[in-house]
């Protein structure tokens, strides 16, 4: 039974399913050899809602009068699936004109409360309501980013670089702007802009404004991409096998299995040929029906039959496996192939005949239906050859010899041909299919736990697999594997998805190697979505775990709010990723310097080294901040105390993002081909894995890639 997409939390017993993820998804049975699979709607609905979050767009420390604020608010049911309808009312303390659905116009200075609640029915009658607290002010000196405001994505400019606006306001009036160290003009209103470089990613700004007697040190911070994925939709492509003629069929012997055409050579010399080919023959008696063969006077004096007795396969059978536009080809030789009969009647004899070889030579046609499984279905026989039969038929003479070598010679040729050609033509594509779609990708695709940062409940996430590319060419054959991320939802999101990388579609295997694999960096991107939305990140209330920021004194707390998931990316010719973190509004409180949390806003990009071990497992080490911003959003405060939020927020950001990396993607997620047990009855190991062995690793911008051998 294959469900398109794979839904989350999928459990079978026997013919029961459930599933926890809400969604609408195909459903069919797949069966080898079967050209068309209708499929059947199911739709799977959320529950009453359990939980309600709660976040605000955009976020600031503090607000201006004037502007406006929006609530994004997410309720989800108990197994972590949003309930969408209008079950939201929004309310602010005191009260602010509404300016549009969630949204509400600060037109007053003060502190407000603005909150959401669930109006009807939830889970077990619970009352669902978040609120936060901001602060609202006519400012004093500051800098405000206009475009792209805080936070903002915006798409990638031609040429690397645009144009950036804002404005800055002192009562004692402002002498000098820079912008990451270039002076800028203002004009009477305090408004200024910059040209600036832009790159894929965090970008920041460094502000300095200065009055003459005191400088207002901030950033603006804003991401840029050209195009984004839909988050429940499956990604493309993201997984990659590439194998040369050589990986496709690497020659004899079979053992162990270093290619393709080693799983086929054990079809070609296994039990169940001999077998199918036993049967077929064995329902053909008699070859020669027992009948009066010569009579006088009306006695019959001499009686004759031919019974089919058995069928060897000497061996061993030869296969040539070749990539085709489109296909492949096989041509199949078998050896000795010999056939024995028991006369029966007057005489006892018994008789055997051999074809000193069988040659079938057959193109597939090969591809994906639009279900995702294999679609390998047979092109043209391009040849069939029978080698010469030679007989034993010791004892007979004349007439009888000739009577029992024509049947012997209609069976073999006819009969025993017939079915290997269909055995051939059946198993090739029963082998093939059922590798080649049973893709696997290990535990990550039977769901894994992660850790909670703050000692909650652990995060389960399931990473979807299923074949999105069969390619064959006389170069390679090309295997590409959709991915799609999934998990609780704890978090509301009004952006546009999952950022992809450029040139992300543009990621291929390189040509010049046996075997290899890319993985696009978008898989972890998938995966840091997937960790936000379920509140991963989200350390409001304190609780993070020491081993985030190490020993820190008695009654310190750190509160993390990510107004977005981080955003990773590669470097060209190392195994190195950039993770880029914020603009996020970060809580400190500590008993040496402050008795009240202080709000900083901080935009990081934090670099990892990437270590392979073994053929599959991962390490990201040397986890570092390349880059650091720190605003403190206009308060004063002395530099030792400036210092210690800066060590701690970095080592806190440090760490977070190597607990993400680690347990987010334990293990690099190169597709198998596993066997299945339906393929044991040829000799093949079920349960064991064909795919890249002993892979060396190498990384771009987009992806990884990863060059080694293939076999079991």
């Amino acid at each position: 039974v294959v469900f398109d997409p794979p839904p989350r939390g999928l459990d079978r017993r026997g013919n029961e399913y459930r599933i926890d993820g809400a969604g609408t998804f195909a459903v069919s049975c797949a069966s080898p050899g079967v050209e068309e699979m209708p499929s059947a709607a199911l739709q799977v609905r959320p529950g009453l809602p359990a939980s309600l979050s709660l976040s605000l767009f955009p976020e600031r420390a503090v607000y201006r009068v004037g502007s406006v604020v929006e609530i994004v608010a997410q309720a989800t049911d108990i197994v972590g699936n949003p309930v969408a309808g209008d079950l939201l009312e929004f309310f602010t303390e005191p009260e602010l004109p509404s300016f549009g659905d969630g949204r509400f116009r600060l037109e007053q200075e003060g502190l407000y409360t603005l909150g959401v609640r669930v109006n009807g029915e939830t889970w077990e009658e619970r009352e669902l309501e978040q609120t936060l607290t901001i602060l609202v002010d006519y400012g004093g000196p500051g800098v405000n980013c206009v475009f792209p405001e805080m936070g903002q994505r915006i798409e990638l400019p031609a040429g690397g670089a645009h144009r950036i606006s804002g404005t800055v306001a002192d009562i004692a009036g402002v002498q000098s702007l820079l912008v990451d160290g270039v002076p800028v003009d203002m004009d009477g209103e305090g408004r200024w802009q910059a040209d600036v470089p832009v790159r894929w990613g965090l970008n920041v700004h460094d502000i300095i404004a200065s009055d003459g007697e005191n400088e207002t040190s901030t950033f603006c911070a804003y991401y840029a991409a050209d195009r984004f994925a839909a988050p429940n939709l499956p990604m493309l492509d993201t997984l990659q096998l590439r194998l040369s003629q050589d990986a496709f069929d690497d020659g004899g012997p079979d053992a162990p299995l270093r290619s393709l055409g080693d799983a086929l050579r054990r079809v070609i010399n296994s039990q169940g040929l001999t077998d199918t080919v036993d049967r077929a023959a064995s329902a053909q008696n008699p070859i020669v029906p027992n009948e009066c063969r010569a009579r006088v006077l009306g006695i019959c004096l001499f009686r004759l039959g031919v019974e089919y007795q058995g069928y060897e396969n000497a061996g061993p059978n030869q296969l040539e496996l070749t990539l085709v536009d489109g296909g492949f080809r096989v041509r199949v030789s078998l050896r000795e192939q010999r056939v024995r009969a028991q006369l029966r009647g007057t005489l006892g004899n018994r008789a055997r005949i051999r074809a000193q070889h069988l040659t079938f030579d057959m193109t597939f046609d090969a591809g994906l239906r639009n279900n995702g499984q294999p679609n390998i279905r047979l092109r043209q026989l391009n040849e069939v050859s029978v080698g010469d039969l030679d007989a034993d038929f010791s004892g007979f003479f004349g007439w009888l010899i000739s009577l029992v070598f024509e049947a012997f010679e209609g069976l073999v040729r006819d009969t025993i041909v017939d079915t290997l050609r269909d055995f051939l033509r059946d198993n090739v594509d029963r082998v093939l299919t059922d590798l080649l779609g049973n893709v696997d990708i290990g535990d990550l695709s039977r769901g894994f736990d992660i850790p909670s940062l703050t000692g909650g409940q652990d995060i389960r996430l399931v990473i979807n697999a299923a074949l999105s590319n069969l390619d064959f060419s006389p170069a390679a054959l090309s295997v590409g594997v959709r991915t799609q991320v999934d998990g609780p939802i704890a978090l509301g999101d009004r952006g546009p998805g999952v950022p992809l990388l450029p040139n992300e579609e543009n990621v291929v295997v390189p040509e010049d190697r046996r075997a290899g694999a890319a993985v696009k960096l978008g898989i972890l991107n998938q995966v840091m979505y997937r960790l936000w939305r379920a509140g991963y990140f989200e350390a409001e209330g304190g609780g993070l775990v020491a081993s985030l920021a190490g020993d820190l004194p008695a009654g310190t707390e750190v509160f993390l709010r990510f107004g977005q998931p981080p955003w990773v990316s590669g470097v060209d010719g190392e195994s190195t990723v950039r993770v880029s973190v914020g603009p996020l509004s970060v809580g400190f409180l500590h008993p040496e310097f402050f008795v009240e949390p202080v709000r900083v806003r901080v935009a990081t990009v934090i670099e990892a080294t990437l270590r392979l071990i073994g053929e599959r497992e991962i390490s990201f080490e040397d986890v570092s901040i390349d880059e650091f911003h720190l605003s403190l959003a206009g308060a004063e405060m002395p530099d030792q105390a400036r210092q210690v939020i800066e060590q701690t927020v970095r080592r806190v950001l440090q760490g977070t993002i190597n607990r993400a990396l680690n347990d987010g993607l334990p293990v690099i997620p190169l597709p198998d081909f596993m066997i299945p047990d339906s393929l044991a009855e040829f000799d093949l190991p079920a349960g064991r894995t064909l795919g890249l062995r002993e892979p060396v690793l190498n990384g771009t911008m987009a992806a990884w890639f990863l060059i080694g051998n293939f076999g079991e």
